[in-house]
């Protein structure tokens, strides 16, 4: 797929309890963090290369969206235990880039599933979760238990979707439940339902093989077939679990199994063969192979089997316990094996459990082939070790100290887009939300390279702006040199109308550019003018002739000298990295065949210039559609097709600096090519609506975004 043409709870446990005593013997040393914080790596023993692993760098983060509401005790208050990803899901759904739907569990006591819609996730530098997009419910929450499994005081839970397997004739919801106080239990524990949440048709449960409930019965994520097929055959399904205080495993555990090569349904109570990947050895082991820097308080609460191009990990998300690590309440308050015991401290320090110093939200990579090496016999189950660390606790909403525990709960993964989702509890109220990071380490996708930044130069005294501060506009560029290697691509300009305007405001693409360390400049009609990276108007304009923004006022100003200093439209505009131009939605008025063929033959010269300048990166934005009362089905088939060539390989194909956002296609009704209802403001107006600009304005950041990390890793 070619992205360039595309939109885009107390615990008590036994053991020994001292202040400092949550590690093994055998734990590794710390893990060193980063000057930015953020990420670290190790360098793991692996015959794979780091080119073939996915990096922390790898990872950008998209936004969070919210979760409906719905009953008490039984939606999404108290949720975030376990979650999958339905690539069928919400057929109907906008062209938004974020298809498909999620099923997921609702609150703690209950742990009913429904299914939710994906809305485009938003950035809010804020946090506040007003500004923030909310999924609609598609599935009721239904339980899909079948009666299989007691009440369980403390109930953990995993989900996972495949398509059919083996004899199977339709889709499966794969699930397990387990309690979290069960010491060696062996319990059947997994099962599969229909996605039919009202007529579930449950079948199991089922045992891991012979391994406790404590270390099989929490996260299920599906397993890459190639993978799968050259290492644990016929397996494609993953399970584990982590339960703190070192019983079970002093790390995260993973097991490959796959039920359906047990029949079709397997029989109730059946032992489903499962092959170790990842087992660590409990606290009541003699030996000490644990994860490096483990402690008692850790939680691994979800996982994912990431790939993207050539890339891969496995990864846990969770909740990492820092410096000292004791059993007892959050203000430093041991509980000693025996009495005498100390009273119970007053709220908020009141929850007895493991605590430490301090948590951090984590994502921690291991090497599949690490996990391959296992499943083969040639490594230990208790061998294989994280080999980089991504701290995200700057990406949540709920983290107000030290003492925060859960930072995260499930994970699911969209394979096909590369889009990792992450629950956060508690983060809306009492209700979950829903992150989502975009996977870049496949094809084009990787982070910058690293780029020598053009010094600026000063800029002659007619081009600055002197504000009532005093304060001067930030100096522009002189016309920079065509060599690639001296580009910066961080200042983005934005050439539209009020379209544009409306985009930019409405869908909050400065401040979503700004937050990815871009400078993003507009300029719209003249009288409107440049519009600075800070918001700031600056009165002045490009003098872009007769505000024209239609194909053929674009390729005049793109068949003007590029001159030292800017003196026209053109030379303004190549003061940047980055240059993005739009018409507005009179351009979808295609009347004939003819005009079609001559847009397009302005486009083509358009192109021709842009060749000459390998040191900049365009983006055509196509134009917004008409509503009915101002067009035909004729002159927007037109359109359509007009818009469709301009994000076509014809187009693009060879021309590596161009990229295509295909706004008419976000917007446009696929069964008239005009604009869609739902974003309309009204019937005589074609400027799309605040939900239109809510909901495309973060693809079109990210799209900026994603064509210049695609440029620059060439």
């Amino acid at each position: 797929m070619n992205w360039r043409r595309i939109a885009f709870n107390v615990t008590l446990v036994l053991g020994i309890v001292l202040l400092s005593s949550c590690a093994g013997e055998g734990e590794g040393e710390k893990t060193p963090t980063s000057a930015e914080g953020t990420a670290t790596t190790e360098a793991p023993d692996t015959s794979i290369s780091p080119g073939e692993l996915i990096q922390p760098t790898d990872l950008v983060y998209l936004g969070a969206f919210r979760l409906p509401d719905g009953p008490e005790e039984i939606a999404w208050g108290y949720s975030g235990a376990a979650m999958t990803y339905y690539p069928g899901g919400d057929p109907g759904g906008p062209a938004d880039g974020y298809p498909g739907s999620i099923f997921g569990t609702g609150h703690d006591w209950n742990q009913y599933v429904s299914e939710i819609n994906i809305p485009v996730p938003i950035i809010s530098p804020a946090k506040n979760v007003e500004e923030l997009n909310t999924a609609t419910t598609l599935q009721d929450f239904q339980d899909i238990r079948g009666g299989l499994f007691g009440e369980f005081e403390i109930p953990r839970a995993g989900l996972e979707y495949l398509p059919a397997q083996g004899g199977q004739t339709t889709d499966k919801l794969y699930f397990c439940w387990a309690q979290h106080m069960g010491d060696t239990e062996t319990n059947p524990s997994h099962g599969w339902s229909e996605l039919d949440l009202s007529n579930p048709q449950t079948a199991g449960a089922w045992r891991i093989g012979d391994y406790w409930n404590y270390v099989t019965t929490d996260y299920i994520f599906a397993i890459p077939q190639a993978w799968a097929d050259a290492n644990t055959p016929g397996m494609y399904l993953a399970t584990g679990r982590f339960r703190d205080g070192g019983q079970g495993a002093r790390g995260p555990s993973l097991f490959a199994y796959g039920p359906w090569n047990e029949g079709n349904p397997p029989a109730p109570g059946s032992t489903l063969p499962a092959v170790p990947l990842l087992l660590y050895t409990d606290v009541t082991a003699e030996d000490e192979f644990t994860i490096n820097n483990y402690q008692h308080s850790d939680e691994w609460s979800g996982g994912a089997w990431l790939t993207a191009g050539d890339k891969s990990a496995v990864i846990f998300v969770g909740t990492k316990g820092l410096e000292e690590c004791w059993y007892g309440f959050a203000n430093g308050v041991v509980w000693p094996d025996e009495p005498p015991y100390p009273p119970v401290p007053d709220a908020p320090y009141d929850q007895r459990g493991w605590w430490s110093t301090g948590f951090e939200g984590q994502i921690i990579f291991y090497d599949p082939a690490d996990l391959a090496a296992v499943a083969r016999g040639e490594m230990e189950p208790y061998e294989p070790q994280p080999y980089a660390t991504l701290q995200i606790d700057e990406y949540l909403y709920h983290i107000d100290s030290t003492q925060v525990l859960s930072h995260v709960g499930a994970a699911s993964f969209d394979r096909e887009r590369g889009l990792l989702y992450v629950f956060e509890p508690l983060a809306d109220g009492d209700k979950s939300l829903v992150h989502v990071w975009d996977v870049t380490g496949g094809e084009g996708a990787a982070p910058p390279a690293a780029t020598q930044v053009v010094a600026p130069t000063e800029i002659p005294a007619e081009e600055a702006v002197v504000e009532e501060s005093g304060e001067e506009e930030p100096e522009e560029d002189a016309v920079a040199p065509t060599d690639f290697e001296t580009a910066d691509f961080r200042r983005v300009i934005f050439l539209h109308h009020s379209t544009g305007a409306n985009l930019i405001e409405q869908g909050s693409v400065r401040q979503r550019l700004t937050d990815l360390d871009y400078e993003f400049y507009d300029h719209g009609y003249n009288d409107d003018g440049l519009v600075l990276a800070d918001g700031t108007w600056t009165g002045r304009n490009f003098d872009v002739p007769g505000d024209n923004t239609d194909p053929d006022g674009f390729a005049g100003i793109f068949a003007q000298p590029l001159n030292d200093p800017p003196d026209n439209t053109f030379s303004h505009l190549m003061q940047y990295d980055v240059i993005a131009f739009k018409s507005c939605f009179p351009v979808s008025n295609i009347e004939s065949d003819e005009q079609l063929a001559e847009y397009e033959s302005y486009y083509l010269s358009i192109r021709d210039r842009i060749d000459q300048y390998p040191n900049k990166i365009f983006i055509v934005v196509t134009q917004p559609p008409e509503i009915p009362n101002d067009t035909d089905p004729e002159a927007a088939a037109r359109a359509r097709a007009f818009t469709d060539w301009l994000a076509s390989d014809e187009y693009l194909s060879g021309h590596p600096n161009v990229f295509t956002f295909n706004f008419f296609d976000l917007l446009a009704d696929p069964s008239d090519n005009m604009l869609r209802a739902e974003y309309r403001t009204d019937e005589w107006d074609a400027h799309p609506n605040e939900l239109a600009n809510r909901t495309i304005g973060p693809l079109f950041a990210n799209f900026i975004d994603q064509a210049v990390r695609t440029y620059t890793a060439r």
